[in-house]
């Protein structure tokens, strides 16, 4: 069988221009690592300024996989490959046309943006909304490829251990996803540190001060995609709460259902039991009280869901040991990298 050559084109985080974009780690370079050991690609990854004629012609690349950019450097390298007919795929996990009002993101690029895909010979997302989203804008078929993690990779095998004092974990890249329940949301966090004033909360944001100064919590600041995950596998957490907007906020309906549950197999895969908005894009994934929790968008809901796994250990456990089964059998890097692979072959 053929090695392939492959190039992914780096960019710059879309929500904070400090970072990288992490999708690039987990929807390319991750499963192209695995593909890698496997003995079935090479890959590259380089900036969009750095490619030329030139080098292009003398690496002699198969596949260009470019992920949800929308700038005018990565259109002009898309202009490049396409000259030289070299395959390019572009990957979307994200609404990239429509941020709304409480992201760092932007959509002033969104022409730039459809110019690429037009360019590009195929399309990736990750789930049937997205799908929907390239179809009414440029008519064009996806596939669809799931995120998978690498739990071997990251999964240590000696267990965690909780804390001997509660502590949970909250991670958030861009700004708080919800704008209606926010201050339900906080409530909630304020009335269970008055009931548990032992309680630890850990927060990993791009953003400081991400829950407000009424809150007691360390800021962790930000990781990268590897660092978060080798930080959460060796962790003491009691268990992670992943608010998001839901059905109360319809307006962002169009920018939430085209995310993925990537915080699932994080904290899956790190045997985490987690508390999740009833959601859209959980509700498919979750299964209520066996592989995590999913609850309504209100304070009491929240206090009550965060109360019962403060003190429901064996609760704890069955969330942690089901919710670590269901990501190492059914959200699996191999999975995923299967499929991109099809996706290079053919």
């Amino acid at each position: 069988m053929k090695r392939y050559k492959v190039l992914v084109i780096n960019r710059i985080s879309l929500v904070d221009p400090k970072q990288l974009g992490r999708s690039i780690v987990n929807r390319l370079t991750e499963p192209l690592e695995y593909l890698y050991q496997k003995g079935l690609v090479e890959f590259e990854v380089f900036n969009p300024e750095n490619i030329t004629y030139e080098i292009l012609e003398s690496k002699k690349f198969d596949v260009v996989f470019i992920n949800k950019s929308c700038d005018q450097l990565t259109l002009e390298a898309a202009r490049i490959i396409d000259s030289l007919k070299i395959k390019i795929i572009y990957d979307l996990d994200d609404n990239i046309f429509e941020f709304p009002s409480y992201s760092n993101g932007s959509s002033e690029n969104k022409s730039i943006g459809l110019e690429i895909l037009k360019i590009s010979s195929k399309i990736i997302t990750c789930n049937l909304p997205l799908e929907r989203l390239i179809w009414k804008h440029l008519k064009k078929r996806t596939t669809i490829i799931e995120h998978g993690i690498n739990v071997e990779k990251y999964t240590l095998k000696k267990k965690r251990i909780e804390s001997k004092n509660p502590k949970i974990v909250f991670t958030n890249a861009d700004n708080l996803k919800f704008n209606n329940f926010k201050g339900e949301f906080l409530l909630a966090l304020n009335k269970i540190q008055e009931e548990f004033p032992d309680l630890e909360i850990h927060v990993y944001s791009d953003k400081k001060g991400i829950l407000g100064d009424k809150i007691k919590y360390l800021d962790l600041g930000s990781r990268s995609y590897s660092d978060h995950k080798i930080e959460l596998a060796k962790s003491d957490y009691w268990f992670a709460i992943v608010p998001l907007a839901a059905g109360e906020e319809p307006e962002l309906n169009n920018f939430h259902n085209c995310k993925s549950p990537i915080k699932y197999l994080d904290y899956g895969m790190s045997s985490i039991p987690t508390i999740f908005s009833d959601a859209y894009i959980y509700q498919g994934v979750i299964k209520h009280l066996e592989t995590g929790i999913l609850t309504r968008n209100n304070h009491r809901s929240w206090l009550y869901w965060i109360r019962r796994l403060l003190l429901d250990k064996e609760l704890r456990k069955k969330l942690a040991m089901n919710s670590h089964l269901d990501v190492k059998e059914n959200h699996n890097i191999q999975r995923m990298s299967d499929k991109i692979l099809d996706v290079i072959y053919n």
